[in-house]
């Protein structure tokens, strides 16, 4: 799977941001990390299985 090469610790913060309402520091976040937007939304919207 392509997020696992993110760590938790990355993926927790960036949802924990994204409650407090956090958006620039995601942005920030993001880009520090490298982490694609698509993979941020993905988090914050949680992982929610298509049937």
């Amino acid at each position: 799977m392509a997020n696992e090469r993110f760590s938790d610790e990355v993926k927790e913060t960036i949802v924990r941001l994204y409650n407090n309402g956090n958006g620039k520091e995601i942005k920030d976040l993001a880009i520090e990390y490298d982490v694609p937007q698509s993979t941020v939304r993905y988090w914050v919207v949680g992982k929610k299985k298509k049937s």
